[in-house]
């Protein structure tokens, strides 16, 4: 199963459930234990959360900077502490400027996926494993339809980071305002996924 079928079985298990009239998992608390052993995270005023938010400040204009704090401080809700004291400010800082770009147009109802090894020449942060980020409509199954796809292709998972964001977007996709989940826009799931490196361009193509 590639990843991109693996979210349209997430999208299709939603559609089921609203036919069917049930209520899927779709908060952390309502998760089974595994997941929140999984995801259990810190708190997003340390100061390692803090000396990001400053070098976003530092490097971005004043209307730029306030919808990307809102971004990295929401995201950070969702790492761990292990995970975060795993990284430099400059590396976590340069990830939440590459997301926060990521995320800024997508189609309505299209996913938008991309799978690579990250530099500091090319993303501005080096890891030694592969990154993948999805941002989509929520849906119930994402994360266990993406860790399946991952099974599949016989790798590991090293972080999962998933956020669910409020986004309002305009006619051609592009955000206009971005919160935390159960703001007024509409309910957008992001995941940064780190797995078993892949070299070779067309291996994650194919992921």
């Amino acid at each position: 199963m590639s990843l991109t079928r693996g979210l349209q079985f997430a999208r299709q298990a939603r559609w089921l459930a609203k036919i069917a009239g049930e209520q899927y998992p779709k908060r952390l608390q309502d998760l089974p234990s595994f997941w929140i052993d999984m995801n259990t995270h810190a708190d997003a005023a340390t100061p390692v959360v803090d000396l990001v938010l400053q070098q976003l400040k530092d490097r971005l204009g004043a209307a730029q900077c306030a919808q990307a704090q809102k971004f990295a401080r929401h995201f950070f809700k969702r790492v761990s502490s292990d995970d975060l004291a795993s990284r430099s400010v400059e590396d976590w800082t340069a990830m939440m400027l590459s997301l926060h770009d990521f995320v800024r147009v997508r189609k309505p109802g299209t996913p938008n996926v991309r799978v690579y090894m990250p530099s500091a020449a090319a993303n501005g942060w080096d890891s030694n494993h592969t990154s993948i980020d999805v941002i989509t409509d929520d849906a119930p199954f994402l994360v266990d339809s993406a860790s399946i796809a991952i099974a599949h292709a016989g790798l590991l998972l090293h972080m999962v980071v998933h956020p669910v964001y409020g986004i309002e977007r305009d006619a051609g996709g592009h955000v206009l305002d971005i919160a935390a989940e159960g703001s007024n826009g509409r309910a957008e799931s992001l995941m940064h996924i780190e797995i078993d490196p892949i070299v070779e361009p067309a291996d994650r193509a194919r992921m």
